[in-house]
């Protein structure tokens, strides 16, 4: 049997990977793990991807696995943060000896809360950049699939995130292996934790940041705030990572908004806590000074308290 690749987690980012891997790998290579309800719900509804119907190959997390053979080569994890540890115990059955596990999800937490639970070396640290993609119910919009990076955290990695590069090249999937993945991890973090929390705090859309005015002033100042921790702990962001960061948001759809700008507007528990929660606390091992992440997140703290 050809190596297989799982998805588990149909929200923006999982449908477009599903889709593209599906389109170029077949369903017999490529399925969505789910629980049986939502497996139920997503065969009623249907899950529309750029206007297209998608035709997925759905697996009951559930089922017990026989032929080891049945075990993907790759599970990707898809969800939202504040889903991953009901995610974690929904994969466990579909977890080999030699399965890889990426994760997609923002902020630098995720692949830790895997390894506590999975083998450390199968789980390859991985950012998702370069897409805009939007979720609405059940349609996904993503003019264009964006890129993998992907890399190891540790020498026993290296193979794996080889394994994994090479499952994605196959696949036809852009990606990049690096070996500074902690790198590329801290400075989506400086994306994440700039744009997405200014654009729920004050409802904004991309257009609104880009252009001078007081809220790109903040968006900026939170970013420089990520540099002075990373640097603390180690990591070597700069003031470059600011300016590529503004220049990438710059250059995206005006009209677009980040997910938690939707979470926002949908009264949803947003990922605060892996945006300024993350900053504020390693800035207060640090002895650091954050005062934009702070006031953010106490902010939206006190706004989520109250849906």
């Amino acid at each position: 049997m050809e190596k297989q690749i799982g998805i588990i987690g149909l929200g923006a980012l999982g449908t477009l990977y599903a889709y593209h891997l599906t389109k170029a790998l077949g369903k017999e290579r490529v399925f969505v793990l789910a629980d049986s309800r939502r497996i139920a719900r997503y065969e009623s509804e249907g899950v529309f991807f750029n206007g297209e119907k998608c035709d997925f190959r759905y697996v009951d997390a559930a089922e017990t696995v026989t032929d080891p053979a049945a075990y993907p080569a790759l599970l990707m994890v898809c969800c939202k943060y504040l889903a991953l540890p009901s995610v974690i115990g929904t994969m466990k059955k579909w977890v080999g000896p030699e399965t890889l596990i990426i994760s997609v999800l923002n902020g630098i937490a995720s692949e830790n809360d895997l390894r506590a639970v999975f083998p450390p070396d199968h789980v390859i640290a991985c950012v998702a950049r370069k897409m805009s993609a939007v979720k609405e119910g059940n349609k996904v919009m993503a003019p264009v699939p964006g890129e993998l990076v992907i890399g190891p955290q540790s020498e026993a990695q290296r193979e794996p995130a080889k394994a994994v590069a090479s499952l994605l090249e196959e696949a036809g999937f852009p990606h990049v292996l690096t070996d500074d993945i902690t790198r590329e991890l801290w400075s989506k973090l400086l994306c994440n934790t700039g744009c997405n929390q200014v654009t729920m705090v004050h409802r904004l859309k991309y257009k609104d940041i880009q252009k001078p005015c007081p809220e790109r002033d903040e968006m900026i100042a939170a970013m420089r705030e990520v540099v002075l921790v990373a640097q603390a702990e180690g990591v070597d962001l700069t003031e470059a990572d600011v300016d590529y960061w503004v220049n990438v948001l710059d250059g995206l759809d005006p009209e677009g908004e980040p997910s938690m700008a939707q979470d926002g507007k949908a009264r949803r528990r947003s990922e605060v806590g892996l945006f300024a929660g993350t900053i504020t606390s390693l800035a207060e091992k640090h002895g650091l000074s954050v005062p934009v992440n702070e006031g953010w997140y106490k902010y939206i703290k006190e706004l989520e308290a109250a849906y």
